[in-house]
């Protein structure tokens, strides 16, 4: 359970956010956007930005106590950044994010979740399909047929019913695996 930022803690941050330069500001949107695993290198590709401007834009970051190392400062802060993020803006970043991780050979299920916050359920559903294939391999049959929902979900936003009942079926055949060895 996250407890709701109190109006002065929100405050100070966004006094510290309003006193980025527009690089550094959106260098630490689209560092929300990718949540975790980020660093300055997958930042500035997400961005389309050469490597050394989004280093000083980084370093601004640094200083200003938004991000260290891999992370934000702190949950705050991130949440902060998170929740200020234009609609319009919001949405290209994801789909930047979900460009940018495919290129990266990022994990299925976070390219997926990029795809779908973009609003591009027609890349969603393939990438969600190839999240329950990298779950299953892995032997998380849990995950496995939520990503097969997730999938199907997809397909009928698209009115694709035969690929959304394909992928429905698929989530089935692995609840019965889950029922077979007890996990529920």
């Amino acid at each position: 359970m996250q407890l709701p930022i109190t109006a002065r803690v929100g405050e100070v941050i966004s006094r510290r956010l309003s006193r980025l330069s527009a690089p550094a500001l959106q260098a630490a949107r689209a560092a929300a956007i990718l949540q975790s695993d980020f660093d300055v290198e997958l930042v500035a590709e997400l961005l389309g930005a050469p490597l050394l401007d989004m280093a000083a834009a980084w370093e601004e970051l640094e200083a200003a106590g938004i991000v260290r190392g891999h992370g934000f400062w702190h949950d705050l802060v991130y949440e902060t950044v998170n929740a200020n993020i234009p609609a319009s803006v919001r949405s290209l970043l994801h789909r930047a994010a979900a460009r940018t991780l495919e290129r990266a050979g990022g994990h299925a299920a976070r390219v997926a979740r990029h795809w779908q916050e973009g609003g591009k359920p027609d890349l969603a559903a393939p990438a969600f399909l190839r999240a329950a294939q990298e779950a299953q391999n892995r032997y998380q049959l849990t995950e496995t047929a939520g990503f097969y929902v997730q999938a199907a979900a997809s397909f009928e936003v698209l009115g694709r019913a035969d690929e959304a009942t394909s992928a429905r079926v698929e989530a089935a055949h692995v609840q019965e695996q889950l029922l077979i060895v007890g996990v529920q």
